[in-house]
């Protein structure tokens, strides 16, 4: 199976997406900000999150502005992007690009529950024939 376009989008990496994570929920903000963030969970040092957050910035995933004497970062991407990018590498990387391989594998490792499987292609069904009736 061939590899879509999209999957050749912005891929972060686990440090990279936490720092963009930080930014999703907080918005626009300082180094100071974003590495306070990340250190709720697990340390993150000052040079640290300024170090990705410029990484991010040369990969043009956030832009940063000056106010005063500080940068503020702002992300350039949503996270429902990067979100279908990392899952579209996960699925080709793991199953050769078959969701349906991942959702048996789902259910096998108890991911997710099979009431809750059909609840979700019921509700699909319910939105196509609602499509169609307009």
């Amino acid at each position: 199976m061939s590899k879509p376009s999209s999957i050749s989008r912005f891929v972060p990496t686990e440090s990279e997406f936490r720092i963009l994570k930080a930014l999703w929920l907080l918005g626009p903000s300082t180094v100071a900000a974003v590495q306070a963030h990340c250190s709720e969970d697990r340390a993150m040092g000052y040079t640290t999150a300024l170090k990705f957050l410029q990484i991010l910035w040369i990969k043009k995933a956030v832009v940063r502005r000056r106010q005063g004497r500080l940068d503020i970062y702002q992300t350039t991407v949503t996270q429902e992007e990067v979100n279908r990018a990392l899952i579209l590498k996960h699925l080709h990387l793991m199953y050769n690009g078959s969701a349906l391989l991942w959702v048996r594998s789902a259910l096998k490792f108890k991911l997710i529950r099979t009431q809750d499987l059909h609840k979700l292609i019921l509700k699909k069904k319910k939105t196509k024939s609602s499509r169609r009736k307009k």
